[in-house]
């Protein structure tokens, strides 16, 4: 992305305040030359003894890289 749409993304994403992602900040991909979204998200593990979170590290460098992100979170629910 340029970086006028990763900083739309970012925007919108922080308007939605959703509590398993956190965006870190605005990053340059120096080998594809782009912006992308330097993000912290929570992922749930069902086990037999309980629900497991576990918080992971990720670039989010498309617009649907962040729909798909969500959409496997809202499915997971």
């Amino acid at each position: 992305m340029n970086k006028e749409e990763v900083k739309r993304l970012k925007s919108a994403i922080e308007r939605m305040r959703v509590a398993w992602l956190y965006v870190h900040e605005i990053v340059l991909n120096e080998t594809s030359n782009t912006y992308e979204l330097a993000c912290t998200y929570r992922e749930q593990h069902r086990e037999a003894s309980g629900t497991t979170e576990i918080w992971r590290r990720r670039r989010i460098s498309s617009s649907r890289e962040w729909t798909d992100l969500l959409t496997k979170h809202l499915n997971a629910l």
